[in-house]
């Protein structure tokens, strides 16, 4: 409980970030920048992608859907290196 307490402190205080996955663990990112995440569905491995990302998605969801967008987060799912 404790590390996790202070892991959540740390999100707080924008050093690091909570990443959401469709997983049920908890993972935190020292990357606070958004960006996009690789999931292997393997070994569960999950890694941060380089791809560019995608400009003007929230402002076409608020359109499309009339929500107040406040974020996305996108994963891609696959096998790594290691396990193919």
């Amino acid at each position: 409980g404790t590390v996790y307490r202070n892991l959540e402190m740390l999100c707080d205080q924008g050093i690091i970030q909570k990443v959401e996955t469709s997983s049920f663990q908890k993972r935190f990112d020292s990357i606070i920048e958004q960006h996009y995440h690789l999931h292997c569905t393997k070994c569960g491995k999950l890694e941060d992608s380089y791809l560019p990302l995608i400009t003007g998605l929230e402002e076409e969801a608020k359109k499309i859907c009339n929500y107040d967008i406040t974020g996305h987060n996108i994963e891609f799912f696959g096998i790594c290196p290691d396990c193919k």
